[in-house]
């Protein structure tokens, strides 16, 4: 994983869901199998910036293909490069 800004990586027991965590505690990325794809701005974008909240949202199930577009707007949004296998099908 690359990046120059520090973030966290929380994966589920089940390996259905990830979060990605920015400098500031929010919640910039979570991918859910069930709930489907949340890319955001940081909360000190969105506060300090006037940033919007959503850079790419889905609200259906996730399925592989999902996956490999969210790892893929996470680098884009973020240089954050994820383990395809964080999440398992």
């Amino acid at each position: 994983m690359t990046s120059s800004t520090p973030f966290e990586i929380v994966v589920s027991d089940d390996k259905s869901t990830l979060w990605v965590n920015a400098f500031d505690g929010s919640c910039i990325a979570r991918f859910s199998k069930r709930f489907g794809i949340d890319i955001h701005n940081t909360a000190t974008d969105q506060i300090e910036n006037d940033a919007p909240q959503c850079l790419y949202c889905t609200h259906h199930a996730a399925n592989k293909d999902d996956w490999l577009l969210f790892c893929q707007k996470v680098f884009t949004f973020y240089g954050i490069d994820l383990d395809l296998e964080l999440v398992q099908f």
